[in-house]
């Protein structure tokens, strides 16, 4: 394909030769032109010129098909946060009308305009190559003639393949080679070398710029090497856990870290790549970095700009290829120079993902396309409509406290005073004592939750006549279920209001929770504490626990025993079905967490999605468990001393139905399990640290049980009054934070209305110094028979207060004695070096993982949505985190990311655990978006990456490669021909020319087109080239949904190449391949060696064609452009190594004749180099990532380090950028040094530290092609 690029860059050449004088160019604009032309010829077997028109239809679609703003941005947002929506949504009536919504409008990656564009395209193209049998030497030849493989690809794959090319290599290419302009530029003597080289080969090649020509450049890759270091096309690169994974300890402080599956895993390339550590004087371009002696020396993985692994870039080799060849015709016909807007330094506008900024807008045919689009907009209006009109309704009701006079803190509108809990900046409790100490002197103070006015209760005596005197105006709490609804929470006495039956229903429950009753339960629950003292005497003298994990296995099987009539030893085995769904039950956090917001706001909407509390796998196991055991003792006549016993066999003639009988057991759950286990723990916690005090209650318990024979019977626990004291004081101290609210209030002085709700801030009562002396102080004494009657009425509120207290408060304080009794008997409680003193109320940092403090919702990247930062300076941020840690910790929104700093452990994850990372974190189905689900970065190894990297992977080597050198040729003479018609000096924005000479080399190499994007970058190639490309905006969405939350994007069918884009290469290549057929056309690109391969003989569809296509836009228009443009930055700022690379090409190429030929290439050792370390200092992606497949456990390394574990779904990030410029890695990580590349010190560069295509099997495939091309 190397011809079809030279012939993109030569008209690049030939339109600049034309201009006289210097010619000022914005260097990535002119470089996208460039790499819609190559992309277009490459990719998509069609001839555009879009630096001499940039209005044609392949860069109008090619810029909308790499464009990753705007709404795909938010596609990809969706995809990438919210994976488990659809899951949990189990209710119907709400799912079918979404999936309805969804599948109507079809909402996709890729737009109509897109998808049906380069269907055509492609379509039209393969039907002109059949019926003329044409045969041209691009991707679409190779995607269609693979007579070698065997493999066949249809139409969607070959367009969603050649998109590739867009989404990779449009705007990552243009980025690489403005960058290494602007390098160059600001490098003259580097410059200067390159142009020696470059002249010194190709001299030897006749003046062509062939494949071995290229190949012996080594100062230019050093130079591109070198500029993808300072300036990698992406910051990252990501991987999502598909199974757990553990990554063990190996720095002082570090412990083993769980990854479960679906975490990810984020690669910030630029910040690896800028790490002192990595490369000494990181921010120098020097591409003697890169030569052979420096290169040995680079620290393994810190070198990423086209990622890491079995999924780095695929398109690796073209990007570079692409940039070498572009290079090679720019360097030896031009003389970069700065100009006055030449930025020094360079700087980054703030992006979600690409590096530009760019206005997120709806173009007009967006609107009006077909009924369904304008039906969208006319919804769209009437919602917005109608959040106005509800806004407008519903702000007066802020004024609720002010008309009053009751003293209030400003709300904001919708979450009313819950702002900063609903985003984390507060915790509940937090917020609530900010409430308590507004107005010390009042006796109560006013809030909003969310729309409804709360009455802030301070007083004891308000207290005493709102929930005693006045009981009859506030009988209920706020969360009440009809049981219609769901039968199981509908019947807990804690959803019962007033008027549905609560006074029946408490009577009826009331006396199973007596003394008298319990009593008889207390040998359940020591056979179950038992468990626990044996469990402990088993292990060492001395024992470290984590106090509140021990409690909840004891207290699930307390509950089991006590309120089910089932025995399970969780202490053994807490893989028991019983404590994993009782733990769900008693979770009140995540999806239960807004149910209960639902049901207290919003009950009547709740109640028409019919949402329950308990969802049907625990409400069936709860009910069958119940409904057998009661089966079972009919049967066999068992009696068993327990509360099913106690609920069937009465003898008050009261029936319970088994809704009724599973219901109030379940309460047992909701009040009991975490509440007891958290009182259970806190009492431990304050023994611990009051040795005297525990000291007294071990006298007191053993001096009682030696009167009752060593018996804990419920006379001798009625007897241990100290203990009584201890547990009152642990109650009071350290209440769980929650708030009581009464519904229902009559009128009084304070007019409430009807609905108004009553907060009890028990916590803040029990502290406060008014009611409690020094409050803060653990003293059992208060509660002693002569101080406890000095207490102030209703300040000790631990069950609440009034009739609707706890009605598990009895059953509660047993457990606790009962277990606590049994453990200070049997054991000394002590502090460990983990006890927080004072005690604190999290996954990474449950884990030990050192990490950001994250904003609800956005993670760690709200500064990147909000626009404050860019993405590089956050991945740059996680990376100088802990410059000793193997690895730090992120949040990507919900989803956790261990973000990996050590190229060991970079290794360890990326290639010898490749199994258990084999994902990229962003994947579709090829039914949603076939040409997107086609593509190789789509793949997953569940879903055919194996086999699809097994078919592509043998028309990106470099024997295949030789072949379309020319075609790269031909663009970027173009190119060449276009700045040699400009002044002498011409100043150039880079980047964006080499995007032009790329979407060239793509159409050519890849399409089997040729354009010129070069003159004309109106070319519709180039439009949609930059457009497949583009990953900012609307596409940056886009892979953001498919990243966090795939199910709901697949659920609405968003695609990452819409349907103009899609549409377009298809038919594009379909009519490509219908011409070659029909005319015998041969061509040596991509497309040929896709069709027409006879040694592999593999068979691609047409839509596998014009994916794997795709993907040198994917790979190589962005990347490679960005390479060139970074590389000829570092020439221009170092015009010594320009003129080192100089002398060799023109060395070489004189050897060759003058031809840039694959041979002259390959033999261009310092261009080698230069590419090199400007993909070092400036790697196409800033990082990599994989996803966790299947559970895995990082083991201890270093010092102070514990065992991580990582389950499936968690993302890794390997942060590309930041390896290669870590002074640890590259000495001097600024300064541009093509030397640390020569053959000499390449051996020295640490593996795993040089990562610009990416790591491991998932490295980018078209590295290769995309180094060649630069």
């Amino acid at each position: 394909m190397i011809p079809l690029m030279q012939e993109c860059t030569q008209e690049f050449v030939n339109t600049f030769r034309l201009k006289k004088g210097p010619n000022v160019l914005e260097a990535k604009d002119t470089y996208r032109k460039l790499l819609n032309d190559v992309i277009a010829s490459v990719a998509f077997g069609v001839k555009v010129n879009t630096l001499v028109d940039d209005q044609n239809l392949f860069y109008t679609l090619g810029k909308r098909t790499a464009d990753f703003t705007g709404v795909r941005g938010l596609i990809f947002f969706g995809y990438s946060n919210f994976p488990k929506i659809m899951k949990v949504t189990k209710f119907e009536d709400f799912y079918f009308f979404y999936r309805f919504i969804l599948q109507f409008f079809r909402i996709q990656m890729y737009d109509d305009n897109i998808s049906s564009f380069f269907t055509n395209l492609i379509k039209s193209n393969l039907a002109e190559r059949k019926l003329n049998n044409i045969v041209r030497p691009d991707f679409l030849h190779l995607l269609t003639q693979d007579k070698d493989r065997k493999v066949e690809f249809s139409l969607t794959e070959i367009v969603a393949h050649s998109l590739i090319f867009f989404f990779a290599g449009f705007e990552t290419v243009a980025f690489v080679l403005a960058f290494i302009s602007y390098e160059l530029a600001l490098n003259p003597d580097i410059q200067e070398k390159l142009y020696d080289e470059i002249v010194n080969v190709l001299e030897k090649h006749n003046g062509e710029a062939t494949y071995e020509a290229i190949s012996e450049m080594d100062y230019l890759d050093n130079v591109i090497s070198e500029s993808l270091r300072l300036h990698p096309p992406t910051y990252l690169t990501d991987r999502k856990c598909v199974k757990p994974y553990t990554i063990e300890p190996k720095n002082d402080g570090e412990r083993t870290l769980p990854i479960d599956k679906g975490s990810y895993i984020w690669v910030p390339i630029q910040e690896i790549q800028l790490d002192p550590k990595n490369f000494p004087d990181p921010l120098k371009f020097d591409p003697d970095r890169f030569n052979a002696e420096n290169k040995v020396n680079i620290k393994p993985y810190t070198y990423l700009p086209f990622g890491i692994g079995p999924r780095f870039c695929i398109g690796t080799r073209f990007a570079l290829m692409t940039v070498k060849i572009i290079l090679i015709d720019i360097v030896r016909n031009f003389e970069l120079f700065r100009t006055e807007k030449t930025e020094i330094p360079v700087t980054y506008k703030l992006d979600s993902i690409q590096k530009q900024n760019e206005p997120v807008f709806i173009p007009r045919n967006f609107l009006f396309a077909d009924f369904r689009k304008m039906l969208l907009l006319l919804v769209g209006c009437a919602v917005l409509l109608l959040f106005l009109f509800i806004y407008y309704r519903t702000k007066s009701i802020y004024k609720y406290w002010e008309k009053h006079g009751v003293k209030h803190i400003k709300p904001v509108y919708f979450f009313g005073n819950l702002a900063d809990v609903v985003f984390r900046k507060k915790s509940l409790y937090d917020t609530i004592k900010g409430f308590y100490y507004l107005d010390e002197n009042a006796r109560y103070v006013g809030c909003y939750q969310f729309f409804k006015p709360c009455l802030v209760v301070r007083d004891p005596e308000l207290l005493k006549q709102i929930t005693i005197k006045d009981f009859d105006h506030f009988p209920d709490h706020n969360v009440t279920m009809s049981e219609k609804i769901d039968p199981l929470w509908g019947n807990s006495l804690p959803s019962k209001t007033a008027e549905n039956g609560w006074y029946e229903a408490r009577s009826k429950i009331s006396p199973y929770f007596t003394a008298q009753k319990l009593r008889i339960m207390i040998p359940l629950m020591q056979e179950c504490t038992q468990e626990l003292i044996k469990s402990l005497r088993s292990k060492k003298s001395s024992t470290v626990l984590e106090a509140k994990g021990q409690f909840s296995k004891l207290l699930n099987d307390v509950i089991a025993s006590v309120a089910f009539g089932v025995k399970v030893n969780t202490i053994v085995d807490e893989t028991n079905l019983f404590y994993t769904l009782g733990k769900k039950a008693s979770n009140l956090s995540g999806l239960k967490a807004l149910i209960f917001f639902g049901y207290s706001n919003f009950s009547s909407v709740m109640e028409f999605f019919r949402i329950q509390m308990y969802d049907k796998n625990i409400s069936s196991f709860f009910i069958n468990l119940i409904k057998t055991n009661l089966e079972e003792r009919n049967q066999n006549n068992i009696v068993r001393p327990d509360f099913l016993h106690l609920l069937t066999k009465n003898t008050d003639k009261v029936e319970f139905s088994l809704i009724e009988i599973v219901a109030h057991s379940l309460i047992f759950f909701f009040a009991g399990f975490e509440s007891v286990s958290f009182v259970l723990s806190l009492t431990c916690y304050e023994l611990a640290l009051n040795p005297d005090i525990q000291k007294r209650v071990y006298d007191e318990i053993v001096s009682v049980l030696k009167e009752h024979n060593g018996e804990v019977t419920y006379e001798a626990i009625t007897k241990i009054t100290y203990l009584d004291n201890v547990i009152s004081e642990s109650l009071r101290k350290c209440v769980k934070p929650y708030v009581i609210k009464p519904k229902k209030p009559g009128e009084r002085p304070l007019h409430l209305f009807k609905g108004s709700y009553i907060w009890v801030p028990i916590k803040e009562i029990q502290l406060d110094p008014k009611h409690f002396a020094d409050p803060l102080k653990f003293d059992p004494e208060r509660f002693n028979s002569e101080n406890k009657a000095k207490i102030k009425p209703y300040t000790y509120l631990p069950f609440g207060v009034g009739p609707r207290f706890c009605i598990g408060a009895r059953f509660s304080l047993i457990v606790v004695k009962v277990v606590l009794i049994d453990i200070v008997k049997n054991f000394e409680l002590h502090r460990t070096e983990k006890t927080e003193v004072p005690i604190t109320y999290k996954y990474w940092k449950k884990q030990g993982v050192n990490h950001i403090k994250p904003v609800y919702f956005f993670g760690n990247l709200a500064d990147v949505v909000f626009r404050k930062k860019s993405l590089l300076e956050t991945i740059k941020n996680f990376y100088y985190l802990d410059e000793d840690a193997r690895y730090v910790g992120c949040y990507q929104f919900f989803q956790p990311c261990l973000v990996v700093r050590d190229p060991e452990l970079l290794k360890q994850i990326t290639i010898r655990d490749f199994k258990h990372f084999p994902d990229h974190t962003v994947t579709t189905s090829e039914k949603v978006d076939p040409l997107w689900g086609n593509s190789l970065p789509s793949k997953t190894a569940e879903n055919g990456w194996y086999n699809t990297r097994s078919k592509i992977s043998p028309y990106f080597t470099g024997q295949k490669f030789r072949i379309m050198v020319p075609l790269i040729q031909d663009c970027a003479q173009e190119l060449i021909k276009s700045l040699r018609l400009k002044k002498s000096s011409t100043s150039l924005e880079a980047k964006d020319e080499f995007n032009k000479l790329l979407n060239d080399v793509i159409a050519s190499v890849a399409f089997g087109v040729k354009v010129n994007t070069i003159v004309d970058d109106t070319n519709l190639f180039y439009a949609l080239g930059k457009k497949t490309a583009d990953f900012s905006g609307f596409k940056a969405l886009i892979f953001l949904g498919y990243a966090n939350f795939p199910r709901v994007m697949e659920f609405f069918r968003f695609k990452v190449f819409d349907k103009n884009i899609s549409e377009f290469y298809t038919k594009l290549i379909k009519n490509n391949l219908e011409e070659r057929k029909v005319k015998n056309i041969i061509r040596p690109d991509f497309l040929h060696l896709l069709t027409n391969d006879a040694d592999n003989k593999v068979e691609f569809t047409l839509t596998e064609i014009v994916a794997h296509s795709l993907l040198f836009y994917f790979g190589g228009f962005e990347s490679v452009a960005f390479v060139l443009s970074h590389t000829c930055y570092e020439l221009a700022l170092n015009p010594d190594v320009q003129k080192k690379t100089y002398d060799e090409i023109v060395s070489v190429l004189k050897e060759h004749n003058g031809e840039a030929s694959y041979e002259a290439i390959t033999k261009m050792t310092y261009l080698d180099n230069v590419v090199s370390e400007s993909l070092r200092l400036y790697p196409p992606t800033y990082i990599t990532d994989r996803k966790c497949a299947k559970p895995y456990i990082i083991k201890p390394k270093k010092p102070g380090e514990r065992p991580l574990h990582i389950h499936k779904g968690l993302f890794i990030w390997v942060p590309i950028k930041e390896i290669q410029l870590d002074p640890k890695n590259f000495p001097d990580p600024l300064k541009f040094d093509p030397e640390r590349f020569n053959s000499e010190n390449k051996t020295k560069i640490k593996p795993f530290t040089y990562l610009p295509f990416g790591i491991g099997p998932r490295f980018c495939i078209g590295t290769f092609f995309c180094f060649k091309i630069v």
